[in-house]
């Protein structure tokens, strides 16, 4: 990986000061890419089935109508696409259905089509540094959103037990907002370690890179390269922290429910776009799974 944003920023969380162009600290923190997605394929395409599961329908199958936020899309196949060319990505869109189609959700007739996916029992991570270049989807009502969960939640260990890490959502009713989360016992929903961080311009015009240093018992979100808020274990004690574990990787662009709150009426469609996911190790802290 390159000695790029990633290493800077790295350098800034382990306490060294850097200038804005990179420079040769006395110990740099040191970084090895263990893993990169580019959503390299046709386009058209879906994404590697080796890394990737596509996530359908609203929740109910999984006794989570509204997939537990009130969301009002239905997850489907076609809203995932591969963006094709050399350089690779992945388009999520939401759209919505003709009314004479119209399948049926757990409300009635559903509003919008949109895409999910995910890497569990694919692949998974524990500790590290996770970065993706982004551009969110606009309009009023749009809930993009790149995340983690424990892989534990798969064998049964309930949410927000598992531990849930939001590396970013953000808001097309508040398209300079950048939130990054953590959700555990104790501290899920509203009471959630979160922090809300602003861009300088809507986050739907141009791609910003998000990420996440996640080391034992701590873990920071980053900006474009730099970091706004942390959390650690002490800072939820005496509740557990069940972030010292395997995660994996969800992708997905929901509408409506409780934190994408009221639709724009006149939005029809509606795309986020993901340019690559790096995942690299932090002075060997970091270990990815095959399943």
């Amino acid at each position: 990986m390159k000695r790029s944003i990633a290493l800077l920023a790295t350098l800034s969380i382990i306490g060294f000061v850097v200038p804005a162009q990179l420079s040769v600290a006395a110990a740099p923190a040191k970084t090895k890419l263990l893993w990169s997605e580019n959503f390299k394929g046709s386009a058209g395409g879906t994404p590697n089935a080796k890394n990737w599961n596509v996530v359908l329908g609203d929740g109910s199958a999984q006794n989570l109508p509204g997939w537990g936020n009130g969301e009002r899309e239905l997850y489907t196949k076609s809203s995932i696409a591969l963006t094709g060319g050399s350089t690779g990505g992945l388009a999520i869109t939401a759209s919505r259905p003709p009314e004479s189609d119209q399948p049926l959700c757990y409300y009635g007739p559903c509003d919008w089509y949109s895409g999910k996916i995910d890497t569990a029992k694919k692949v998974s991570f524990q500790y590290g540094l996770i970065e993706a270049k982004m551009k969110m989807a606009p309009g009023g009502g749009t809930w993009p959103a790149f995340w983690l969960l424990g892989t534990n939640l798969l064998n049964k260990t309930a949410w927000p037990n598992c531990g849930e890490i939001d590396i970013i959502e953000t808001q097309g009713n508040n398209p300079v907002s950048v939130l990054g989360t953590a959700h555990g016992p104790g501290y899920s929903g509203g009471a959630a370690k979160t922090y809300t961080t602003f861009a300088p311009d809507d986050v739907s015009n141009a791609y910003h890179t998000y990420a996440v240093l996640w080391l034992p018992n701590k873990i920071s979100w980053l900006f474009d390269g730099k970091v706004y808020y942390s959390t650690s274990k002490s800072d939820v004690s005496p509740n557990p922290w069940p972030f010292n574990a395997k995660f994996y990787m969800i992708l997905n662009l929901a509408m409506g429910g409780n934190l994408g709150g009221d639709i724009d009426p006149n939005i029809n469609s509606s795309t986020m776009n993901i340019q690559w996911i790096h995942y690299s190790s932090v002075n060997g802290q970091g270990k990815v799974s095959f399943n």
